[in-house]
């Protein structure tokens, strides 16, 4: 197993991005509920201050547009990485294979 990590070679940028980018969009999907439940509980007191719905419902379209580019770059990434992972295995099996 350990044997295969030396196949990464040039694709550790794309391999660290792409667990960089999960983390990221995982955090944002994490803050929409606390944000909507704040949301939730100021709407009970019966008053609507409309300009804190609005910064709101701004906010959490911010967030998940965020989100979003964070989950495509993480596809993006992760894609990068594991084909070009998958070249240098495929690569170095050949190497190994023609020493036989």
């Amino acid at each position: 197993m350990f044997r295969l990590v030396k196949s990464i070679r040039k694709y550790w940028t794309p391999s660290i991005l792409t667990v960089f980018f999960m983390i990221c969009e995982a955090a944002l999907e994490t803050i929409v509920p606390y944000i909507t439940a704040n949301l939730v509980n100021s709407l009970r007191t019966g008053v609507v201050d409309m300009d804190y719905l609005w910064k709101t419902g701004a906010l959490l379209g911010g967030i998940a547009l965020a989100s979003l580019f964070c989950g495509g770059m993480g596809g993006y990434t992760a894609s990068m990485a594991s084909t070009g992972f998958a070249k240098n295995v495929r690569g170095d099996m050949m190497r190994k294979i023609q020493t036989f």
